[in-house]
């Protein structure tokens, strides 16, 4: 990621998920969660938000969870961009 934005280039990668953001659509969660149990259907619910590594990056980037309830299992999924938010809406990425 810092080579990209060295380079300027935009990128979008998948981020393993882990307890801290996982906590940070918690709420998205609980309501894809209801959602999901009501119509029985996939239920999905997306945030952005800021986030750093403790140790890994540089500085501060911007991340996007999918806060998403299958049949029977909750499936959070994560990605890190350089994209704006203005241009590129959580949901379409």
């Amino acid at each position: 990621m810092h080579w990209c934005e060295t380079e300027d280039i935009d990128f979008i990668f998948g981020l393993a998920k882990n307890a801290r953001l996982k906590d940070e659509i918690e709420a998205e969660m609980a309501q894809a969660r209801a959602e999901q149990e009501q119509t029985g259907q996939p239920a999905r619910r997306f945030r952005d938000f800021r986030y750093r590594t403790l140790k890994s990056w540089s500085g501060e980037r911007r991340v996007v969870g999918k806060a998403e309830h299958l049949p029977g299992k909750a499936n959070p999924r994560f990605v890190v961009t350089s994209f704006a938010s203005e241009r590129w809406p959580a949901q379409a990425l």
